[in-house]
């Protein structure tokens, strides 16, 4: 297992890894060193596009959870939800679903748990 480090990237760090065409979001730093890494929620289009270094980039991935049958689920602010193997990152399985709350995503007793904007919860699974 791959050590994590907890060092939280600074506003300067971000920068000067974007003047050099870096792309300093989060997830990707998380990700550094993965036996895989996968973009799913941005079109081709748009990962073709040139940016300007210095740009501030934005991911609008609002939540994941990993849950203990291999799976990988993260859901996007506009409601695109999808399943990654852990094995190779393909997505296994994906659904349209009420827009996310920030981080409102939750695995317990082998359901998948998904808190709204709207303020409901929504529960996947039998």
């Amino acid at each position: 297992m791959a050590e994590f480090s907890g060092k939280w990237i600074t506003g300067w760090e971000a920068a000067q890894r974007g003047g050099k065409g870096e792309k300093p979001f989060r997830t990707y730093r998380i990700a550094e060193g993965p036996k895989w890494m996968v973009d799913a929620f941005t079109s081709a289009e748009e990962k073709a596009k040139p940016f300007k270094p210095g740009t501030q980039l934005t991911n609008d991935i609002h939540a994941m959870a990993l849950a203990g049958n291999g799976l990988l689920y993260a859901v996007h602010r506009d409601g695109r939800l999808k399943a990654f193997d852990t094995t190779d990152g393909s997505v296994v399985a994906e659904a349209q679903v009420p827009a996310p709350m920030w981080d409102g995503l939750a695995i317990a007793q082998g359901k998948l748990y998904l808190s709204t904007l709207s303020g409901e919860l929504v529960c996947f699974g039998k």
